[in-house]
């Protein structure tokens, strides 16, 4: 199978953004001093209107913990979100896959050709492409909250899912 997408010129200059961004984690003191500045780099870099850090607790549930944000977006900051705003199933795929990318979540989805490989006739394991359809129930969730596109980053550490920084 090969996953095709197309191709969008930007002018963002990564060498840039991670000598800025290598410098700035290098100073913080501490984690979250180090979660704010990785925030500022990737907002100031990417445009998108909100990045966050978002942290895990012991019980499962989210806790924004830094924020960079246009004006006149509403903050994130210091709030809690339950643990199922994200699922046991989708914890595990950003182990695999440690980000995902919807560039608009009102695309129409593209069925996949062939269905199924012609030589075993296996479905394809989709969980490690970048370009594959969204649950259409993350979809609606994603639009209640106003948002148009949407970057993850997932945050490992020892094996585990720390956090995410999440970009709207």
């Amino acid at each position: 199978f090969l996953e095709l997408e197309p191709h969008v010129f930007s002018d963002l200059d990564m060498h840039t953004m991670l000598y800025q961004a290598n410098m700035k984690l290098f100073a913080a003191n501490g984690v979250h001093e180090a979660c704010q500045a990785a925030v500022e780099i990737i907002q100031t870099h990417t445009g998108y209107d909100r990045v966050m850090t978002y942290m895990f607790h012991e019980d499962k549930h989210g806790e924004v913990i830094a924020e960079e944000r246009r004006d006149g977006v509403e903050t994130y900051r210091g709030m809690h979100f339950p643990a199922i705003d994200i699922p046991d199933q989708a914890r595990a795929l950003f182990i695999r896959n440690v980000y995902t990318h919807i560039p608009d979540v009102t695309y129409n989805e593209v069925p996949l050709a062939p269905e199924s490989c012609p030589v075993s006739g296996d479905n394809p394991d989709m969980s490690l492409v970048c370009a594959r359809a969204c649950s259409p129930g993350h979809l609606i969730y994603l639009s209640n909250m106003g948002v148009s596109s949407t970057f993850v980053l997932a945050l490992i550490v020892n094996g585990e899912l720390w956090g995410l920084i999440v970009c709207h």
